[in-house]
């Protein structure tokens, strides 16, 4: 279940624009399921102080393809520690079929940047309490 794995492609390394907009696409692990399912990823990430450090704050969602309902939203920070790394943390809810939850997020890609776009593979983790989900894929970025 796509718990909220919001992979908030960090680029900011070339321009001063502060907001981006990512899509991804991959697999997830499905705990409870014990099942890999493809998965849908998109982000919106405003970068807080521009030049000064790489933090940011943004909003994700995932969809995953699966016989039943599979869709998390979070929200979340970010940092970037190192150049091409983007880490996020982060609250969020999974909706499973009848079910919600909530959980905790943690995200974390290495980006390619090429202009106002950038591309790179993510790795994220929700965890309910009950059970977790792994997300693995690639995403595209593009800072405005």
């Amino acid at each position: 279940m796509l718990g909220f794995f919001l992979f908030g492609f960090s680029f900011a390394q070339q321009s001063p624009s502060r907001h981006a907009l990512g899509i991804g696409g991959g697999v997830v692990f499905l705990s409870d399921d014990s099942v890999l399912k493809p998965g849908l990823h998109f982000d919106y990430e405003y970068d807080l102080l521009a030049e000064k450090i790489d933090l940011s704050i943004g909003f994700a969602s995932e969809l995953v393809m699966a016989d039943r309902r599979h869709i998390g939203l979070s929200v979340f920070l970010g940092f970037s520690p190192l150049k091409r790394l983007s880490v996020n943390l982060g609250p969020g809810v999974m909706f499973e079929g009848p079910e919600t939850y909530f959980c905790s997020h943690v995200g974390i890609g290495y980006n390619w940047d090429f202009s106002n776009f950038s591309i790179g593979p993510y790795a994220e983790w929700a965890y309910t309490g009950k059970h977790y989900h792994l997300s693995f894929g690639m995403g595209l970025g593009y800072k405005f």
